[in-house]
């Protein structure tokens, strides 16, 4: 019997497994239901807190986390350039998770870790003359290796050596590293925090508990250095940072979004996020955005105002994902029609081994026009839940070799 035949049995089985295991876990679900709750050690102390929403509006506590949310996460992208011109893009982004509804098949994953903290960290070094390492990436944290932590008093949280955290004098520091790469950022904020949707509050269901309070900084100067294969580049450019703070158990994220983070060389920024439904397609109803001036005026985007077109598609050898990199956007209210075009197609983050998910997030080069004139940028784009594996997923997480991350 061939290889491939070999492959095949194997691959059914897989599937086979999968599927029983599956309705296992929907089963305990249902059984867990009739179980006290056990409730996770408050990390804050009573007197300090205070009603989510009014906290988050609150600029100088926006960037801290806050007691008994499932999921948050701080979140930086960023095009850099050094002395001589060569240009490189980043993502550094850092997870912390509450466990209690999170299930290993159909084991609680509270019992192995009541708080998960995941945290990603990927380069994309544009001129490289090894192609194959034009974009590199590495996870820390995960049910596998979990060293994490997150202040409720300060915007400090750290996953694996990995850090970010404001200081006292409000500029804000990154730093991460993994082999013979590495980056240590300084980001100063050009314009004031930017709360999306409704004050931060991002209504992603029908269920008024299944939300997020969401808060950006648009636009940073950054200074600092970038290690590649041990060459040290002194760099400097401009960079984006995203918080999100998850209120519901389980959320509309599961199915997968599509994000943009948009710097336009006006001076203007756009951050528009679609989420998809069950079946793939985009939600109208819970996708939005935000559009902020050079000024730092801010107008709310709904679906309705945008039209989205996909120019072209790039499929994943690894995970089967095809992801829809290439793409424009027109906002008629705006006077504004964008290309967003991927500055390298092959930007897939396979972190199955820490997350249990693959997803695409690249560079960006701009190209469009404003009010009638010709505009040009940068950004990112993340696509979520294009990932096509499903029993080999499992497999792949249990068993899969550390060399599993590039570079």
């Amino acid at each position: 019997m061939s290889t491939l035949s070999h492959w095949s049995i194997f691959s059914t089985l897989q599937q086979k497994l999968f599927t029983k295991l599956k309705k296992s876990r929907s089963l305990v679900r249902r059984l867990v239901e009739y179980w006290p709750k056990k409730e996770l050690p408050l990390l804050t102390p009573p007197s300090k807190q205070s009603d989510d929403h009014l906290r988050f509006q609150n600029p100088k506590e926006a960037l801290l986390s806050w007691n008994c949310k499932q999921t948050q996460w701080w979140y930086f992208t960023g095009h850099l350039k050094d002395t001589s011109g060569r240009r490189f893009g980043f993502e550094v982004t850092f997870f912390e998770r509450r466990t209690n509804w999170d299930y290993i098949v159909f084991f609680p994953s509270h019992i192995v870790r009541p708080r998960l903290f995941v945290a990603h960290f990927a380069i994309s070094d544009f001129e490289h003359k090894d192609e194959a390492k034009r974009f590199r990436y590495w996870d820390r944290g995960g049910y596998l290796e979990n060293t994490g932590f997150a202040s409720d008093e300060v915007f400090h949280v750290e996953v694996g050596g990995w850090s970010a955290f404001k200081h006292k004098a409000g500029d804000i520091h990154v730093n991460a590293a993994a082999e013979d790469n590495s980056l240590a950022l300084t980001f100063q904020p050009i314009k004031e925090l930017v709360y999306h949707c409704d004050g931060g509050y991002s209504q992603r269901s029908s269920d008024p508990e299944i939300a997020s309070y969401y808060c950006a900084h648009t636009r940073l100067k950054t200074e600092g250095r970038i290690v590649v294969d041990g060459k040290v580049f002194e760099v400097e450019g401009l960079s984006w940072m995203d918080h999100e703070k998850m209120q519901a158990d389980t959320t509309r994220f599961e199915n997968g979004w599509i994000w943009y983070s948009i710097q336009l060389d006006s001076g203007d920024d756009l951050m528009m996020y679609f989420l998809k439904d069950k079946q793939g397609k985009v939600d109208p109803v819970f996708s939005a955005g935000t559009w902020v001036s050079k000024a730092g005026e801010i107008t709310h985007i709904i679906f309705d105002d945008v039209e989205r077109q996909i120019l072209s598609h790039w499929t994943s050898p690894a995970s089967g994902g095809k992801y829809p990199v290439h793409s424009k956007l027109a906002i008629q209210k705006l006077d504004l029609e964008l290309e967003v075009i991927p500055l390298l197609n092959q930007s897939e983050l396979d972190i199955t081994r820490s997350s249990f998910v693959a997803y695409w997030e690249g560079a960006m080069e701009i190209k469009g026009t404003l009010a009638g004139k010709a505009v040009t940028g940068q950004g990112y784009l993340e696509l979520v839940g294009y990932d096509t594996r499903r029993g080999s997923k499992l497999l792949h997480f249990l068993f899969a070799p550390e060399p599993h991350r590039l570079g």
